[in-house]
């Protein structure tokens, strides 16, 4: 078993190292075409077709832009370099951004989806970039594993004072209960994830715990797969060095 995720690993590494390499050649053209798709956009008297096919041009230049960043940080928590760039934050017009940005799928898919803010939109210390990072893995994982006329919910909480906890509610098929502690694996997990770069969860939860905080899985009920991503209520100033 220890040599199989030796060789897991190396290889893994071999993949990054291919990976980030053409990441890289890829963020100069990908970059000018986002360009040129947001000034198409900006123009008047262009038709409604013409409309919806440049915000799906925006769409999925956007989530390229959001694969290739997500090999670069992979790359630098495997060379121990991650750093936090710490902003502070209005909670629910930040993370209602992000819900808005998969509405267009959840139409597309038939999937009945909602957002469940904070009763007061209250200021948090967090890194914007990794935090959002964090709920698109979340939400492309409920959207890419839940069937049609489903349900997908994304909901903010505050249990105490000095807390804050993002879940994302789903009704799709669930992770098998033998698998479960593999789910935030940095290399295991890629043996049971049909689609994607098999990083994504292991990101979400490194980047998590820099923050401080906990990713886990549970089913409340059982029947409603649910990701809980918690981390300390941080109001105060807080520096790289103190998360660090």
């Amino acid at each position: 078993m220890n040599h199989l995720v030796r060789m897991e690993k190396q290889l893994t590494d071999y993949k990054l190292r291919f990976f980030t390499n053409i990441s890289h050649e890829f963020r100069t053209p990908l970059t000018l075409i986002r360009a040129a798709a947001e000034s198409l956009s900006g123009q008047k008297d262009i038709s409604e077709s013409s409309k919806k096919k440049i915000d799906m041009l925006n769409r999925n230049t956007k989530q390229m832009s959001q694969l290739i960043d997500q090999l670069l940080e992979f790359r630098k928590i495997q060379q121990n370099v991650l750093t936090l760039n710490l902003e502070l934050t209005m909670v629910n017009s930040y993370f209602r951004d992000i819900f808005n940005a998969f509405q267009e799928l959840a139409k597309q898919k038939k999937i009945e989806y909602s957002f469940t803010a904070l009763s007061d939109d209250e200021e948090l210390y967090f890194d914007r970039n990794k935090v959002e990072m964090i709920v698109y893995n979340l939400l492309s994982n409920a959207f890419k594993f839940t069937p049609a006329y489903s349900r997908v919910e994304l909901i903010l909480e505050r249990p105490g004072d000095w807390n804050f906890l993002i879940m994302v509610r789903d009704t799709g098929i669930g992770i098998p209960v033998e698998k479960q502690d593999l789910l935030f694996s940095r290399f295991m997990q890629i043996h049971f994830s049909s689609e994607g770069t098999g990083i994504g969860l292991s990101l979400v939860k490194e980047f998590t715990e820099a923050h401080k905080g906990k990713v886990r899985f549970s089913e409340i009920p059982a029947v409603v797969p649910c990701l809980r991503w918690n981390f300390p209520w941080m109001r105060r100033y807080i520096t790289i060095n103190d998360m660090l």
